[in-house]
């Protein structure tokens, strides 16, 4: 099975996480997409969830770590991907966006639960400290 590595980040503001909706399955994850040719992880991160998220001013505070997981491209190829997740913060205007690529919603850790994927489930509670 072939491994992709994507990165993305873990934003939380007014004790809310963003995530991106998987409406088609009915699920949620984190915003993040696949790492282009000489960029490095946290250039990814920072790209990836700009584009889904459309918030422009964001920075990254840490690493928090690396969810594995099976994973299906859009053309149908079954994966294996490696997802570098970071900390990131609003830093200007929350009200400053560009449109946003995906259906966004701001959940607590408690309703999250049970919408992600179970690999992104045993990720967020082996960071929650780090989110409070």
């Amino acid at each position: 099975m072939e491994k992709v590595i994507s990165a993305g980040g873990v934003i939380i503001q007014n004790g809310k996480i963003l995530f991106v909706k998987l409406s088609h399955v009915g699920k949620i994850t984190f915003p993040k997409g696949h790492v282009e040719p000489g960029e490095t992880y946290e250039d990814t991160a920072l790209r990836e969830v700009t584009e889904e998220t459309g918030y422009t001013e964001i920075r990254i505070i840490k690493k928090l770590g690396v969810v594995t997981k099976p994973s299906v491209e859009k053309d149908g190829t079954r994966i294996t991907k490696d997802v570098h997740l970071y900390l990131m913060k609003i830093t200007g205007n929350s009200m400053s966006k560009t449109p946003p690529e995906e259906e966004t919603i701001w959940l607590t850790f408690d309703e999250s639960l049970n919408l992600l994927v179970p690999q992104e489930v045993t990720f967020l509670e082996s960071i929650k400290n780090e989110l409070e």
